[in-house]
């Protein structure tokens, strides 16, 4: 019997110490990737299989399952734009099933990524929906539109309701490949979690080697009161800390400027080249995944100037989404016409189970200039009641 238990430990000693089992202890460390086919390996005649593509409508743009660049394996998943006419946000995505396994997990995405001739921006995300209609689509295997009027939803009370989200951007104009991760709480209610890998603007990026791991959600980081939460909030740097909401419309853009500044050398110029035909908004936007932030009173301020904005105005609001749906903050007082440097400031109290805070400077989209610069979002204490924006002149240095 003791030479039988010393031979078995001989032979797992053995075992322990193959290339195999160190493998499988790696990837047990590493925990269980949720994506399906990661690496982008398996597939069909052109398509990398269990990923998705949005349909833009636009001839500009090529997914291409590629053989000839990757970081690890045989293939990689790669998105051509030759145009930026239309903003639109590009992307290899897939829809992990059974999300609500995941709540109050944290959610960590780690992706490879790669660009050439990059003038727009690359990315790649994680979001967390609260999404009947979706689900109900994907079970009876027809579009949203129709699994939203089976279910007797009229187009304005959708129930859809983002919940968690999280992305980085990439806009150097070439890169090798490059590790990019992202990580976001799953909160309660989350029934649908949604991984893209895509590109806004013009360019080209390649995207492999994709892990999703669930992991023990992390305490919220403690909150200094006054402190600028906001990165990047003088637009000195490029804009990968910034989100941007654009509306359809040709020519609309958000970008650096040079030659207007309300301190440093460089704001954000909002700026669209023709009259929409109907009302659209344009909107640089920082997102928080802060549960912390619930119950508390948060104020949004910053430097706005104006030229020929006579029939559209621009704005900061804050809104926050969480168990009871959306709330924000109203655009009041809102600025319009041509105006030299003017600081404007809006407090609101973030209501109780709370799951992200979106602070965004805004425009309403038309011909004329908005320039936002030297923002700053900040917690000023326990929720004590809401006050309307406002703007004010203020004398400031000019550069």
């Amino acid at each position: 019997m003791t030479r039988f238990f010393a031979s078995l430990a001989a032979v797992l000693l053995l075992a322990a110490s193959s290339p195999a089992f160190a493998q499988s202890q790696t990837a047990k460390s590493a925990g269980v990737n949720l994506l399906s086919n990661g690496g982008f390996e398996d597939g069909g005649l052109f398509t990398p299989a269990d990923w998705d593509t949005t349909v833009a409508g636009v001839p500009t743009v090529l997914f291409y399952w590629e053989p000839d660049m990757k970081h690890g394996g045989a293939r990689s998943a790669s998105i051509v734009n030759a145009g930026d006419i239309l903003p639109v946000w590009h992307n290899w995505n897939q829809v992990i099933p059974a999300a609500g396994r995941y709540v109050d997990k944290d959610l960590e995405l780690s992706v490879w990524t790669r660009a050439a001739q990059l003038s727009g921006r690359g990315y790649v995300m994680v979001q967390c929906y609260r999404d009947t209609v979706t689900n109900y689509a994907r079970e009876k295997n027809i579009s949203r539109e129709e699994a939203r009027k089976a279910m007797g939803y009229k187009f304005a009370d959708d129930p859809q309701l983002e919940l968690g989200w999280a992305r980085q951007y990439f806009s150097a104009e070439t890169s090798d490949w490059t590790e990019r991760k992202v990580r976001v709480y799953v909160p309660p209610t989350t029934n649908l979690i949604l991984v893209r890998c895509g590109i806004y603007g013009p360019g080209q990026v390649w995207f492999d080697d994709a892990t999703l791991n669930a992991v023990p959600a992390r305490t919220p980081a403690p909150i200094t009161l006054g402190k600028n939460l906001l990165q990047n909030p003088g637009f000195e740097r490029p804009f990968d800390a910034w989100e941007f909401s654009m509306p359809p419309t040709p020519g609309a853009v958000i970008e650096p400027d040079s030659t207007n500044s309300h301190t440093g050398r460089f704001s954000a110029l909002f700026t669209a080249s023709q009259h929409p035909s109907f009302q659209t908004y344009q909107a640089a936007c920082q997102v928080f995944n802060a549960r912390n932030f619930s119950g508390k009173r948060v104020r949004f301020s910053g430097w706005c100037k104006l030229e020929n904005v006579n029939d559209t105005s621009a704005y900061l609001n804050i809104y926050a989404t969480g168990l009871y749906g959306v709330d924000g903050s109203l655009a009041g007082d809102a600025l319009f016409g041509t105006i030299d440097w003017t600081y404007y400031t809006v407090e609101w109290d973030v209501p109780k189970d709370s799951y992200t805070v979106w602070a965004r400077a805004g425009y309403q989209s038309t011909i004329g200039k908005c320039w936002w610069d030297d923002l700053k979002f900040e917690v000023l204490g326990d929720s004590q009641g809401a006050k309307k924006p406002t703007a004010a002149k203020a004398t400031s240095p000019r550069h």
